[in-house]
């Protein structure tokens, strides 16, 4: 779509989204008077809640692990494991996936060894692996996470972030 878009404009077409798979209701509600076209359920709202996580992360997709079990092996390439998040109004973690636009084209080992770490509450190895990937601003976001929380030292750690704003 940027290809098409950009040969008629000159900025890139930018959006974040957030991707769940579940049962939603979807079609026109309202009166005679007024119709509206719409989605509604909680897999729409869990969607709609994991857009703004895009922000913080520096991301453009994100997907929920319900999504992200429904793709093939080889759609599965293109993601990545972003950590377990308590999203705003919801009560339990879920896992969280980036949707890249190419294949992972780069060794996911240093992120999934990284993610490990910080998943343990070893922050300050955590860090110094996401900062050894400089061109990767998800984990540049992620080592400043990692700093933030080893001046913090929680006392309890259960590899889980919570959301705590849009």
């Amino acid at each position: 779509i940027n290809a098409e878009y950009m040969g008629v404009n000159e900025h890139e077409l930018r959006f974040r989204t957030g991707i769940h798979k579940g049962t939603a209701l979807v079609g026109n509600f309202g009166s005679s008077k007024r119709l509206d076209f719409t989605a509604v359920g909680d897999t729409v709202n869990l969607a709609a809640r994991l857009e703004p996580l895009n922000k913080q992360f520096h991301t453009r997709i994100l997907a929920s692990e319900s999504y992200y079990c429904a793709l093939s092996v080889d759609e599965q390439k293109y993601c990545r494991f972003m950590g377990q998040t308590v999203l705003i109004g919801k009560m339990l973690p879920i896992r969280v996936f980036e949707i890249t636009e190419t294949v992972q084209k780069f060794d996911l080992s240093p992120w999934d060894m990284a993610m490990s770490l910080y998943e343990k509450g070893e922050f300050q190895s955590a860090r110094d692996v996401f900062l050894s990937m400089r061109d990767d601003p998800p984990a540049l976001t992620l080592a400043q996470e990692c700093s933030e929380l080893i001046k913090l030292n929680p006392r309890k750690w259960n590899g889980v972030r919570n959301m705590i704003s849009k």
